[in-house]
């Protein structure tokens, strides 16, 4: 019981941050591991060393992956500063988990073209816009409308709770609609009344997986897959890292760099004067 309050303030100061519902879901996640290491232990009583000891644990014994122990290292930092009130402080002496060397999966062109082909809409739209702007899968059933500057009317739809509170009628209103709504309306019983979300996830990466396997494709394609094809293809085609970078919304070069392992390298590499050029 004495974690109870725990969670309900990481759901309150994920909202306040306007973090996503899978960031919660992470991050309680992990949280709820760490406190079923500690048996028992408090969260008052809870201090950094604690969590040396058990990041060192998921490297060690439960031989978890660098993103996944870089991932509970984020959860337990947000933990530590925003529930707790607690500074941090250096983390050291924790055994790091073994990075494995990570090559996309990446389809080629016909076979793109070939799971489109045997998709139906909305997925072979979906899938469409996945490969030729290199959405994540969020980022593409979270299109909305208004994205595409039209007008009209419609049903309301679910909204951010921000302009919930502050425009009663904004999920009436066509241009918030999704572009990929879900086919059954949800009834919201705390507002009297039947919303719309978005087409979920989870239905595209099902429609996905069936055509993949239908096609008897080797490689095992996700909705992801579509993105890093996007970004292989452009470099393939001698596209500038730096603008495949700003196109993804990497942050950092480095993240883009994985996809110089993906496709044969077409670089000059002898130097020669610009006046021979």
């Amino acid at each position: 019981m004495a974690w109870k309050p725990v969670y309900e303030k990481l759901g309150d100061e994920i909202k306040v941050r306007h973090y996503s519902p899978k960031t919660y879901k992470t991050y309680s996640n992990w949280v709820r591991k760490f406190q079923q290491f500690l048996r028992g232990k408090p969260p008052e009583a809870v201090e950094v060393e604690d969590v040396k000891v058990f990041l060192t644990y998921l490297a060690v014994e439960q031989h978890v992956s660098a993103s996944s122990q870089n991932q509970a290292f984020n959860a337990l930092l947000f933990f530590f500063r925003h529930i707790l009130g607690k500074e941090f402080g250096k983390v050291e002496g924790v055994v790091r988990a073994k990075r494995k060397p990570y090559i996309p999966v990446v389809l080629s062109r016909p076979e793109i073209d070939l799971i489109i082909g045997k998709l139906r809409y909305p997925y072979n739209l979906v899938v469409k816009l996945l490969y030729g702007c290199g959405l994540r899968l969020g980022e593409c059933m979270n299109i909305r409308i208004n994205n595409f500057n039209l007008d009209g009317g419609t049903a309301g739809v679910f909204m951010f709770e921000s302009i919930e509170k502050k425009y009663k009628n904004a999920g009436r209103e066509f241009h918030w609609q999704w572009f990929f709504p879900a086919k059954e309306l949800t009834w919201v019983p705390e507002a009297g009344e039947y919303r719309r979300a978005h087409l979920h996830d989870r239905h595209v990466q099902k429609a996905i997986k069936a055509v993949v396997k239908r096609a008897q494709l080797s490689k095992r394609a996700t909705a992801h897959t579509f993105r890093h094809s996007f970004a292989s293809h452009l470099l393939q085609a001698n596209y500038d890292i730096r603008t495949i970078q700003e196109l993804l919304g990497h942050s950092d070069i480095r993240t883009t760099m994985i996809y110089t392992h993906t496709v044969k390298s077409r670089t000059i590499k002898e130097t020669i004067s610009p006046l021979d050029l």
